[in-house]
């Protein structure tokens, strides 16, 4: 790309004009990521306030852009890891995040549980071995109300950190469970972080009356602590105000990952707007929020 045209159009970004803006930021954005480099050193050195405005508005489309094109990609692909989803969301509420770092520290984890693991472990047993190496082995706490930081709910804080809130830790365990083929999904209650173990055909001779095929309940806020149906009904009915819900036990159902994923974002985003903060996230939530509905 020519020199002189760079600057010429980075230049014509001060013009008040906004027809002219209009031309300009078109041609900038059909360059795409290619011409990323030269407004962020434009927004570094220029002083003009209209001029700095433009171009970041400009670096949120481009990274927008970029940004649907794989997660469409992601949403699409029945194959994809949920790790590789979960990480294009934090780079969605914080493209500083250096993401090789954080799936490097995640990787860690991972390996620290497969290594554990053998082929003759039932998955009740790997469940148990995935909580000891999380919990006892490498450390992982409930962050304390003295510790709460802006940025507490991401899964960066809680994989970097090792402290955790329930959204994030539940998202660990999903991912995890995941990549080492455990049958551990999210359930439809939403609001509890509840995750379910599910094996269609261990429930058949277990019972023939079930209208899912949960075996039992796992709550990972509380370490990982494993719930027999009998036991989380009782613990549901003592719950079912405060989390205003009319639903039995039995129609408590396994949910898919991507679904937990919207829920995740659905809640980083509300908790944006409560502490009144404005960003990328919160004003491109709307065009994500789509992006999730159509494919989900």
């Amino acid at each position: 790309m020519d020199k002189n045209k760079i600057i010429s159009l980075l230049k014509l970004l001060e013009d008040p004009d906004e027809k002219v803006f209009s031309i300009v930021k078109d041609k900038i954005l059909s360059y795409g990521e290619l011409f990323k480099i030269y407004l962020e050193n434009y927004h570094t050195l220029s002083i003009n306030e209209l001029a700095l405005q433009r171009s970041e508005d400009i670096l949120d489309e481009i990274f927008w852009e970029n940004f649907k094109t794989k997660f469409t990609e992601y949403l699409t692909n029945p194959k994809a890891n949920f790790a590789k989803g979960v990480f294009l969301i934090e780079k969605f509420f914080n493209r500083d995040i250096d993401i090789k770092e954080i799936s490097k520290k995640y990787e860690e984890i991972k390996t620290s549980v497969w290594i554990e693991f053998n082929e003759y472990l039932t998955n009740i047993e790997k469940i148990r071995i995935l909580n000891t190496v999380i919990f006892k082995q490498l450390g992982f706490k409930k962050l304390k109300s003295n510790e709460m930081k802006s940025d507490a709910l991401s899964i960066t804080y809680c994989i970097s950190n090792k402290r955790f809130l329930a959204p994030n830790i539940a998202l660990l365990y999903c991912m995890l469970s995941d990549e080492l083929q455990i049958p551990v999904f999210p359930t439809n209650l939403q609001d509890l972080f509840v995750l379910c173990y599910c094996n269609q055909d261990i429930q058949s001779k277990i019972s023939e009356n079930k209208t899912n095929d949960i075996i039992f309940f796992l709550y990972p806020y509380e370490e990982g602590a494993i719930l027999p149906i009998d036991i989380a009904a009782k613990h549901f009915e003592n719950l079912k105000q405060k989390i205003e819900t009319t639903k039995t036990i039995d129609e408590v159902e396994p949910t898919n990952y991507n679904s937990f994923l919207f829920n995740y974002f659905t809640i980083r985003i509300i908790t944006l707007r409560i502490a009144k903060i404005e960003n990328f996230s919160t004003k491109y939530y709307e065009k994500l929020e789509s992006i999730f509905k159509k494919y989900l």
